[in-house]
C-alpha cells in the first residue's frame, strides 16, 4: 500500500513541474520569487488537479501540492511543499518536503517553505530527511 501511494503523490509532483518552471523563469527576469499562482502566470490553485490532487498552489514563493480526489484516504487533505533555494550560480534549486537542503544552497529572503503535512513513508526518496 506504500508503494500505492507514493506512486499517487507522485502525480503532484509532476503537476508541480509547470509551477516550479514558471518561478524560474520569473526568477531569472525579476531576480525574486513570484508571490502567487497569478504572479507566476499560473492558472489557480484550484484549477491545477489531476487524479490524486485537488491544487498546486504558490504562496510566498513556496508551492504546496493538496492531495484529494481519487487519493488513498490516509493522504486525502493533507500537503507536500516545494521550496526554492539558491545554489552558487544564483539558479533555483528545489527543497522537497522534509528532504535536507545541500549545504551549497542558500535560503531565499522572504520565502516560506512549502507545507508539508504527509508522513515521510508516503513520499518520494528525494522529499525525505
Amino acid at each position: 500500500q506504500d508503494y500505492t501511494i507514493r506512486t499517487q503523490v507522485t502525480e503532484g509532483l509532476n503537476l508541480a513541474a509547470e509551477a516550479k518552471a514558471s518561478i524560474g523563469d520569473f526568477w531569472a527576469a525579476r531576480g525574486r520569487i513570484p508571490p502567487n499562482n497569478t504572479s507566476a502566470g499560473l492558472s489557480l490553485a484550484a484549477s491545477i488537479t489531476g487524479n490524486y490532487v485537488t491544487g498546486v498552489a504558490i504562496a510566498n514563493g513556496g508551492v504546496t501540492i493538496t492531495y484529494g480526489n481519487k487519493v488513498n484516504a490516509t493522504v486525502a487533505g493533507q500537503t507536500l511543499g516545494l521550496t526554492p533555494r539558491t545554489n552558487a550560480a544564483r539558479g533555483l534549486v528545489w527543497i522537497c518536503g522534509a528532504a535536507t537542503a545541500p549545504t551549497d544552497t542558500t535560503a531565499i529572503s522572504g520565502i516560506t517553505a512549502g507545507a508539508t503535512t504527509i508522513a515521510g513513508k508516503y513520499v518520494p526518496a528525494d522529499c525525505r530527511p
